[in-house]
């Protein structure tokens, strides 16, 4: 009987062997694809992964042998004064992203969704998007020369309402809502668009019906429109958050050595410290303890997601 059940595994296993086989033949170019898209996500993903395991504990040298060090690297990074203020900076920026910006983006999708003149709505939809299409490097020249305190457009108009000229690129206490308010301008355009798309498939039928019922518009954007969209606001939200410790290229094009004490994030705080000083090991570890802190972060919103709305939404 034992063999018989060996046998029958054998020529079990081979059936799947030569099912696996004459598939390959038959989808061969579909196989092929994966194989390059194997090839890509282990040169490209796992390649950086591991080297970036191997320079946290192994003290890179420019012109010299490199020296195991084990977890000393990461006791300096995080002892560190600097990493102390990047940490901090990420947190603080992170949170005003996620109490200002968030919100911008559905709001705006609930005001074009009320409007009644289709073209207005394109148009207007058209223009909130277009900056998002725009680089951060013409962006920030866009308010460089805006917000310039000489002779920007702002500053004069505070000049005529008897102000004095604020410089908003090297101010610490503005230098932070200006991320904000360039990040609402440029971006909330395609959050709006995600949104409105997540409206165009409500049933119309459930507003017909609420207008019968006498329901006024406020209150069918509150019982219908928002609980129709709430798992598309609980991924955008679970996507702010994740991202608020990963923001890197609007602080690197804004920021300056006069606003470091409010606007170096981790971001920017690894960078100075692989390109610009050569701590390659020290920028690895800041690099991997943001994207460590990310992921939990998102892990853990994922869960309490999850039992808010009973399933997982990723």
């Amino acid at each position: 009987m034992h063999s018989n059940l060996q046998l029958k595994n054998y020529n079990h296993g081979k059936m799947t062997s030569l099912k696996l086989l004459k598939n390959i033949r038959s989808y061969n170019a579909l196989y092929l694809l994966l194989i390059l898209a194997a090839a890509y996500v282990f040169v490209f993903n796992m390649v950086p992964i591991f080297n970036q395991l191997y320079y946290s504990v192994v003290r890179f040298e420019l012109f010299g042998n490199n020296r195991y060090v084990g977890l000393d690297i990461f006791k300096e990074v995080l002892s560190s004064g600097d990493f102390a203020r990047a940490f901090k900076n990420t947190v603080i920026i992170g949170l005003y992203m996620i109490v200002f910006y968030f919100p911008v983006p559905l709001i705006l999708a609930l005001l074009l969704n009320e409007m009644l003149a289709k073209s207005f709505k394109r148009i207007f939809q058209t223009i909130i998007v277009i900056p998002y299409f725009i680089s951060w490097v013409v962006v920030t020249g866009l308010f460089v020369m805006i917000l310039n305190p000489d002779g920007g457009m702002v500053n004069e108009l505070i000049k005529l309402l008897g102000g004095q000229p604020i410089g908003f690129f090297t101010d610490e206490q503005w230098f932070r809502r200006l991320l904000v308010l360039t990040a609402i301008w440029k971006s909330s355009g395609y959050g709006t668009v995600i949104y409105l798309a997540s409206i165009s498939s409500i049933n119309p039928d459930l507003y017909e019906a609420a207008l019968v019922d006498g329901a006024k518009r406020m209150q069918q954007v509150w019982h219908i429109t928002l609980p129709s969209i709430k798992e598309t606001i609980l991924i955008v939200f679970l996507l702010q958050i994740s991202n608020a410790f990963m923001i890197f290229d609007q602080v690197l094009i804004m920021y300056n050595p006069l606003v470091y004490s409010t606007g170096d994030v981790l971001g920017t705080y690894s960078y100075r410290q692989g390109l610009v000083n050569f701590n390659f090991s020290q920028s690895t570890v800041v690099n991997m303890v943001g994207s460590v802190i990310s992921f939990s972060i998102f892990e853990i919103s994922n869960f309490f997601s999850q039992k808010a709305t009973g399933r997982n939404l990723l």
